[in-house]
Formats: structure tokens, C-alpha cells, sequence
């Protein structure tokens, strides 16, 4: 009997490694980008508090010096450098340090996640790439199979998108505060996030607003790295599929 469902199957799999790992670059992407951290901070807090002129006295450091930081904050972010952050910019007193103990050591967590999420889709792409080939071997000779692959992989984009309307739909009921707090209960093994915006500028730098922001553009921020992805394992997958079709004529040639 012909394993007619085995190609759909795999190509169902692969595209949902690829969402995966596009899901996940998406985190990456947004967790570096300085922005986050100066303009679009910036703008959430003034908002918050009404005028530019409030935020700049809550946040103790003028625009300038928030960009700086930012770049600083996102170059930490990415690099593959452990450690504690380190930095020159101080407070308004010129003298005392711009984060706490425990904001250094909440970053130091952060840092490790964000490294993991790179690692992870880097590896998702991988195994979206190998599936691919086997994708393409085991579908080769058979009716339709590239239309049987297409059905799958829809079909595997589907689930994804099934998958993420369902966990909207469940944090739309929960609500972002309860569940923004549960997944850093999850994520983190301390209490560092619990920051005290009464003395920790991090966490007035980051309100729960500004989270929810960025999460609510996460899809926009999975779209590129998911199209890249998906361009590079269907040229793989026609690839494959070309050289056992030369494979093949090569030995009826020869026969």
C-alpha cells in the first residue's frame, strides 16, 4: 500500500517548524530592537502620564540618554556574551548607578532567554530544512505530489493558525496583566522580575503597556523571517525533487 499520507504528513510538520521558528526569531527581533527600549518607551510612558516634561522626571534621564542606553540594552541583548550589563549612564545625580542589583541580574535571565530564542529558531529552521528533503524523497514518483505537499503544508499552517486564535482567545479572557505574570512565573526561576518602580528605572522604562503592544506586533515581526525561511526550504524541497528526477533518468539512460 502506498503511503500516500506520508508526504502531506511531513510537509504538515515542516511548516509548522517553520511558523515555529519564525514565531520565535519574531521574539527575538523584538527583545533587540532599540526602539523598545527609547522611543517606543518613551512614547507609552508620556502617554501614560500626560506630557513629555512628567516622563522624563519619572524615567530621571532626558531623551538623548535613553537612546544611548537603549543601543546599549540592545547590543547586550544580542550579543552572545554573557555577563552581567554593564554601563557608564548614571541617574540624575551624576553619580548613582541607572539599574539596581537586581535589574542587572533580572537582565542577565532576560539575556538568556532572548539567546535561547535564537538558538531556537536557528535550530527549527534546520530541522524544517531536513524534513524537507525527506519530504521530497518520500514523495518522489507519486501522482500530485507536489500538490499533496502544498495540502499539507497548509494544512500544517492552519494548525498554527488554529493553534495561536485559541491561545488569543484565551488570553483575551484571562486578561494580558494575569497573563503576562504567569508567563514570567514559567520563564523565570527568581523573583527579579518583580521589580518596584519606586526605585527600579528598568520596569518604569518597561510598563506592562508597552509589552502588550509588542506583543500585539509579533505576527508583523514573524512575517519576514517566516517568509525567508519558507523561500530557502521550498527551493530545498524542489532541489531534492530535481536531482532524483536526474537520478532517475541517468539510470534508464544506462540501461
Amino acid at each position: 500500500m502506498k503511503k500516500n499520507w506520508l508526504s502531506p504528513l511531513l510537509a504538515g510538520i515542516t511548516a509548522l517548524l517553520l511558523l515555529a521558528g519564525a514565531f520565535f526569531a519574531g521574539i527575538k527581533a523584538a527583545a533587540i530592537d532599540p526602539a523598545l527600549y527609547a522611543e517606543r518607551s518613551r512614547a507609552v510612558v508620556a502617554q501614560q502620564l500626560g506630557s513629555d516634561e512628567a516622563a522624563q522626571a519619572y524615567l530621571e534621564m532626558d531623551e538623548q540618554t535613553q537612546k544611548e542606553l537603549a543601543l546599549e540594552l540592545s547590543g547586550y541583548l544580542k550579543s552572545e556574551a554573557g555577563g552581567a550589563f554593564v554601563t557608564s549612564i548614571t541617574r540624575a545625580d551624576g553619580v548613582t548607578p541607572i539599574f539596581g542589583d537586581r535589574e542587572v541580574q533580572h537582565l542577565a535571565d532576560v539575556h538568556a532567554l532572548v539567546q535561547l530564542a535564537g538558538k531556537l529558531s536557528a535550530g527549527l529552521g534546520a530541522l524544517a530544512g531536513g524534513l524537507a528533503v525527506v519530504c521530497a524523497w518520500v514523495g518522489f514518483g507519486k501522482q500530485n505530489r507536489h500538490r499533496r505537499a502544498l495540502a499539507g503544508a497548509l494544512g500544517g499552517m492552519g494548525v498554527f493558525a488554529l493553534s495561536a486564535a485559541i491561545f488569543r482567545l484565551f488570553t483575551g479572557r484571562m486578561g494580558f496583566d494575569a497573563m503576562f505574570r504567569r508567563l514570567h512565573e514559567l520563564l523565570f526561576r527568581n523573583d527579579l522580575w518583580l521589580l518596584n518602580p519606586q526605585t527600579d528605572i528598568l520596569i518604569r522604562m518597561m510598563p506592562l503597556e508597552l509589552f502588550e503592544r509588542a506583543a500585539d506586533e509579533l505576527f508583523l515581526r514573524t512575517i519576514v523571517p517566516f517568509a525567508l525561511a519558507a523561500g530557502m526550504t521550498i527551493a530545498v524541497y524542489f532541489l531534492v525533487d530535481s536531482m532524483l528526477g536526474r537520478h532517475l533518468n541517468q539510470k534508464e539512460e544506462k540501461k
